[in-house]
């Protein structure tokens, strides 16, 4: 039997591995930066953005249904998960044969079709080992692959961080992340043995209701896979290696800051489905919670990646990547909306939104694409960060329009929120402008967190009922309480 843990628990388990495994890969990939140079850190990037969107058809949309339907059903849990993981072993075989087919077509370069048939055992891996692991989730229990992905990435950077060592040629650099995925596979197998017995098996009746719910779900996954790897493959095509690996670089950055949203979004997504058709008031007040809590991380990441940008990509890279400090600057400006995608992507999946979720995400990724061939052969990596950012904001418009046709929550609050989070960034901007030049970067950023909490706390922005009452909400989401008690507590909280 699987056991079950709340929303809290679940977002702790998980929010620690990804601290943990954001950490590895975070410092890895500046190992790896420095010891590549642009030219050939942009291959690899290359390599790795080109296989990562047919993980995609991999998948097909499986695993967020197996998620969906797990928690909604959790009585058919196993069958659903020996039906996906049969469909994912077919599908990925044949995936991968089509990948190899792509890029000998498209590339004449050895060290890029090398790197490409190694990522394409790892895709492979990561694609089945996530099948288990969305089942779990589905299960209200992330502590397995929480554990999943610290033993992940530890084989990973330890294997490449020796390979860094021995000064080993580019191709070699696949192997540490197919070793990774091996282990990443490894260790629910193992668990499931230990909890039931599966068997390898396709229901008709099942496949075809997976298939119904995920067609829509694939082109999202399809789109938002796209969205975070096209930029660097066309950079790459229109410009040069090296210009693809600038924006690597700086793209990298603002991506390891989202560990918490995604460790937040992966946790509320199954509670968004069970509370769907049982406590539409309860999940608008979750809702509204998880967002303001997106916009306190957000909005100070946005200030204080522009001001402190230049510092960063030389702490971090060194001079070499110097070409990248704008593209950075640019990126981590939309910090808020790549936050908030997790959730709003959460809710309109559990609302069976996935359709609309899926075109509007096709929308910012045309649009992005668009002005990916306008402005790269102009602006290089300059120009694919553009339009990213603008694709991306015309996305998550789409998104926020779609939600307040569909929930209802109090607006006026969050925009009078936002507005004290913003106050205290400006304010905490100043603080940052006076120790910029006269202090290490790390004491700047630590004096400078240390007052925009406290000044969002001395202006009323996060007050001690914010933290009760987002406590309380999700706390009871898994636990059978009267539906009198929570009535009488989300009263209790709305008078506040």
């Amino acid at each position: 039997m699987v056991k079950s843990y709340t929303l809290s628990q679940n977002t702790f388990f998980l929010m620690m591995a990804y601290v943990i495994e954001k950490a590895l890969v975070f410092f890895y990939f500046i190992f790896l930066a420095r010891y590549f140079g642009p030219e050939n850190f942009g291959i690899y990037n290359f390599a790795l953005s080109f296989v990562t969107p047919f993980m995609v058809l991999m998948d097909l949309g499986f695993s967020t249904v197996l998620i969906r339907e797990t928690a909604k059903t959790p009585e058919k849990a196993k069958s659903y998960l020996e039906n996906a993981l049969t469909f994912k072993i077919i599908s990925s075989a044949v995936i991968g044969l089509l990948i190899i087919v792509v890029i000998n077509l498209l590339s004449d370069q050895a060290t890029i079709r090398q790197l490409v048939y190694l990522f394409v055992i790892w895709a492979i891996f990561e694609s089945l080992a996530s099948t288990f692991f969305s089942f779990f989730r589905g299960m209200h229990n992330l502590q397995y692959e929480s554990r999943g992905l610290i033993i992940n990435k530890f084989f990973y950077v330890v294997l490449g961080s020796a390979f860094i060592i021995l000064k080993l040629p580019l191709s070699f650099f696949a192997l540490p992340l197919i070793f990774g995925g091996f282990f990443y596979l490894l260790y629910p197998l193992i668990i499931s043995r230990k909890l039931f017995f599966l068997n390898l098996k396709i229901d008709k009746a099942i496949t075809k209701h997976f298939f119904k719910i995920s067609l829509p779900i694939v082109f999202s996954v399809v789109f938002s896979t796209v969205f975070f790897s096209v930029n660097t493959v066309l950079i790459s095509f229109f410009s040069s290696n090296s210009a693809a690996g600038l924006f690597s670089a700086a793209f990298r950055i603002p991506m390891a800051m989202l560990f918490l949203a995604g460790a937040i979004g992966a946790s509320v997504f199954p509670v968004f489905s069970s509370l769907i058709k049982n406590n539409k008031e309860r999940l608008s007040l979750i809702f509204e919670r998880v967002v303001f809590y997106m916009i306190i991380l957000a909005v100070p990441l946005m200030f204080g990646g522009w001001l402190l940008g230049d510092q960063i990509i030389n702490l971090i890279y060194g001079q070499e990547f110097v070409g990248a400090i704008i593209s950075f600057r640019i990126i981590v400006s939309i910090s808020l909306f790549l936050f908030l995608d997790f959730v709003f992507s959460s809710l309109l999946t559990a609302m069976d939104k996935q359709k609309e979720n899926a075109l509007s995400r096709g929308l910012g990724l045309l649009i992005n694409i668009i002005l990916c061939f306008v402005l790269i052969p102009r602006f290089a990596q300059l120009g694919g960060a553009i339009a990213f950012i603008v694709g991306f904001i015309i996305f998550s418009f789409v998104q926020m329009f779609l939600i307040t046709k569909i929930i209802k929550f109090n607006l006026g609050r969050l925009f009078k929120k936002g507005f004290l989070v913003t106050i205290s960034s400006l304010i905490m901007v100043l603080i940052l402008l006076i120790l910029k030049n006269n202090f290490h970067l790390f004491i700047s950023l630590f004096i400078g967190s240390v007052v925009y909490f406290l000044f969002l706390y001395l202006i009323g922005g996060i007050k001690k009922i914010d933290l009760l009452e987002m406590r309380h909400l999700i706390n009871s989401s898994f636990k059978k309480k009267s539906q009198e008690k929570i009535d009488e507590k989300v009263d209790e909280i709305k008078q506040v």
